[in-house]
């Protein structure tokens, strides 16, 4: 998952616009960043560049995982887990591998839970980007950063690629990009 935004560095674009290496795809869902203006342009670039944006979406890679994207928590519309695998080519079969749901913000934990996902990777929190606010940030969020299991799925909370507000972090984990291998 990786947050877009016209103040990440050159270096960090010019990375985004060679993943298209990895041998089982790139995806992407949009956060709430997209919603603040010139959404489809971003989105259409990030696309571009090979990576799947996945919008309240499944795709199935054989053998591998179904990876179910969805679409920000602030998009009007958004449909619930079981809406969008019912919605999916998938939804007439069993379920026959691992279910990876990429989801901007950590919320709807305990659908998440309920729905039988695997592993769930989420960011929106930024590890809190500035010291004192991340204690804030920690605090307003059940899922703040890192590794957490709730039931029998598993969760992380990265910090994310991009910032708000100040072009920078201060006393919090750095930003990052998450690799699955």
């Amino acid at each position: 998952m990786v947050a877009v935004s016209r103040t990440l560095p050159e270096m960090d674009l010019h990375y985004l616009g060679h993943c298209h290496d990895a041998p089982l795809g790139v995806y992407a869902v949009p956060g709430n960043h997209e919603f603040y203006g010139q959404e489809e342009n971003t989105l259409q670039w990030i696309a571009g560049q090979g990576i799947v944006v996945l919008r309240d979406s499944v795709v199935r890679i054989p053998g591998v995982a179904y990876i179910l994207g969805r679409e920000d928590h602030s998009a009007a519309g958004r449909k619930t887990l079981r809406q969008v695998w019912e919605a999916s080519a998938y939804s007439s079969s069993e379920r026959d591998l691992p279910l990876l749901v990429l989801d901007h913000q950590p919320l709807g934990i305990a659908e998440a839970v309920d729905f039988g996902a695997d592993f769930q990777i989420c960011g929106h929190t930024h590890a809190g980007q500035l010291w004192p606010v991340s204690l804030l940030v920690k605090r307003a969020n059940d899922l703040f950063y890192g590794e957490y299991t709730r039931g029998s799925t598993r969760f992380y909370v990265t910090s994310g690629l991009g910032i708000w507000g100040p072009p920078f972090h201060i006393g919090v984990p750095r930003s990052e990009y998450v690799v699955i291998r």
